[in-house]
């Protein structure tokens, strides 16, 4: 179980796959420095602490907020790697793991490569995660693969692994699932033309899975370079945005926890995270929450996807052990990035 902290919501790149668009046109969004350490307080026992954004750099204070985060939790920082290269080096001080986004526009790209070079010259012991987030339109994600592959061989001490995510499917505001086995078979193709193999692959937001098929699923289980594949959501994450807001997993449809517009409402992460538990099963329970790759499935608007899987390899287990046990082996990860 852990706490991810939205500390601003500015962000000075432009995703096209973003499903925290609505936060990026707020205006001022930003949670003080004292603020943060009373969120810190607020959540001491969680094992982990997630620092991201918007862009978290953007904030006026965010050495200090990681410094003392560092301080108190495993700590996990999510950026694009377009600050300057001077807060690169502060930052990079601390004892922090990082995922780096690496589906950078053109125009912060130059700033990127430079970071990029430096990252290069000292190696993270925490390990560093450089990653895309695919967005089913293959034109697109052949263009972020090219530049995620370039960079694993270019800057080969910087990426200690590559992180792959699937673009929710309700980051427009209505559910459509999407498909991304052409994706991630030219992924794995561009992988092997440049020979590749000693990389190890990350799976990330792998609760919007059900956007790929059982045949390249296991393609990716089977492949000796997947790491980690968290296949199961596991309620495992408390969300605080910029705003104080509360919610779970970014994947998840932020109406569902309109009610929970301040984390102050509750004594510690631990209440709050039961609160959300509580809500996100009774969601479940109204819109009988299956998958849609779930045979005889009825259900013709489902409004989600993070947790239809649960209820579909509770089945398989009982039919498909072997591959099942596959599922749970990979989850042992070195790195829990989810």
């Amino acid at each position: 179980m852990s706490v991810y902290i939205s500390i601003i919501s500015s962000c000075n790149n432009n995703c096209s796959y973003c499903f925290r668009e609505s936060e990026y046109e707020k205006e001022g969004s930003i949670l003080e420095f004292d603020e943060v350490m009373k969120i810190f307080n607020w959540s001491m026992g969680s094992p982990r602490m997630g620092i991201s954004g918007g862009e978290p750099t953007l904030h006026p204070d965010v050495y200090r907020i990681c410094e003392e985060s560092t301080k108190r939790f495993n700590t996990i920082f999510y950026s694009n790697l377009t600050c300057k290269t001077s807060l690169l080096s502060q930052l990079k001080s601390l004892n922090m793991a990082w995922l780096v986004n690496a589906n950078v526009r053109d125009e912060l790209f130059d700033n990127f490569e430079s970071n990029m070079h430096y990252l290069n010259k000292m190696q993270n012991p925490q390990g560093t995660a450089f990653g895309i987030t695919l967005t089913s339109n293959l034109e697109e994600d052949i263009g972020y693969i090219k530049k995620l592959i370039r960079l694993g061989k270019t800057y080969p001490r910087a990426v200690n692994y590559y992180r792959i995510a699937l673009a929710t499917p309700c980051h427009d505001k209505e559910f459509k699932l999407k498909n991304f086995d052409k994706s991630i078979l030219e992924f794995y193709k561009m992988l092997d033309a440049e020979n590749q193999y000693n990389i190890p692959v990350v799976y990330d937001c792998c609760i919007n899975s059900c956007q790929l098929s059982n045949k390249v699923m296991l393609k990716i289980l089977q492949d000796r370079r997947t790491d980690a594949f968290k296949h199961r959501c596991s309620m495992s994450r408390v969300d605080i945005l910029s705003d104080r807001r509360l919610a779970f997993c970014a994947s998840q449809p932020y109406e569902i926890f309109e009610d929970l517009k301040d984390y102050r409402m509750f004594a510690d992460w631990f209440e709050a995270y039961n609160a959300i538990g509580q809500i996100v099963g009774n969601y479940m329970t109204k819109y009988q929450y299956f998958c849609k790759q779930v045979k005889n499935c009825t259900n013709k608007n489902c409004p989600g996807a993070c947790f239809a899987l649960t209820a579909n390899l509770v089945k398989e287990e009982q039919k498909k052990p072997q591959v099942v046990q596959k599922w749970h082996k990979l989850r042992k990860d070195l790195f829990d990035f989810i």
